[in-house]
């Protein structure tokens, strides 16, 4: 029997008769009918775990095969087919900020042939935005000069100003200027992180005398914080994150003679 959960159903009657065989006509015989019961299939569809740059939007694949989604859990039967869902998360457009907890993705709405044969279920998927490559000349995502990359940055005495620079590029490879896309929303833009007393050699770095600034500011592309070091000791070197909007961080390090 061929069973089709939408119609008629999910119940079917079955009738007996007509039994055959030896000797039957001795017997006076009755048909008892029954009853034959469809349960939907389960079916899974999960939503894939994807990234962006900031700037650009994404336009997620909603039929079969896609990258944007799966049935993981169940099969399907006699040809059924999903030929689409609906997927929805605030990450896709362009506007949406860096975040350090992903944005979830929501799975619903799964259509195609014998859907109503399945009972459905969803799993959210994760989306996170991240930080294209810059096209101009400066790096993005790294520590920029005066302070060396390497870790190799040594400033002669605390009390100087320490201009710590750093871009990070859209998904057109310019630099952004929206300190929300930018910086982490807590902790500080600027986290120390260690400071280790060991031999520092001779000063390689200019002397700054900046006012040191209270944040950071924008200009020209590059993100810059005159950041003072009266707090620091001679003799040490100190480990720094700048704390960015999509939960990662840029690390330097410098030294104090």
């Amino acid at each position: 029997m061929t069973a089709t959960f939408v119609s008629p159903g999910p119940t079917y009657p079955i009738t007996v008769g007509g039994a055959s065989g030896t000797g039957l006509g001795n017997y006076i015989i009755g048909y008892t009918p029954a009853t034959l019961s469809i349960t939907q299939a389960s079916l899974t569809i999960t939503a894939s775990n994807r990234s962006k740059v900031f700037g650009a939007s994404y336009t997620p694949d909603t039929s079969l095969p896609s990258v944007d989604f799966s049935v993981t859990s169940g099969t399907l039967y006699n040809g059924d087919t999903v030929t689409s869902i609906t997927l929805t998360c605030a990450g896709y457009p362009a506007a949406a900020l860096p975040q350090a907890t992903p944005y979830t993705v929501t799975p619903t709405n799964a259509t195609g042939p014998g859907m109503a044969n399945y009972i459905m279920s969803y799993a959210n998927g994760q989306f996170t935005i991240g930080y294209g490559t810059c096209t101009g000349s400066n790096h993005g995502g790294v520590i920029l000069q005066p302070i060396n990359a390497d870790g190799t940055s040594i400033f002669p005495h605390a009390g100087r100003t320490v201009p710590v620079k750093f871009t990070v590029c859209d998904a057109s490879g310019n630099p952004i200027s929206n300190a929300n896309a930018v910086f982490a929303g807590t902790g500080g833009p600027l986290t120390m992180l260690s400071a280790v007393r060991g031999q520092i050699p001779s000063p390689d770095e200019n002397q700054y005398n900046d006012i040191p600034d209270a944040a950071f500011r924008y200009s020209d592309g590059i993100w810059i914080f005159n950041m003072g070091t009266s707090n620091l000791q001679s003799g040490y070197s100190y480990g720094f994150r700048i704390n960015m909007a999509n939960g990662q961080g840029i690390t330097f390090t410098i030294a104090i003679k």
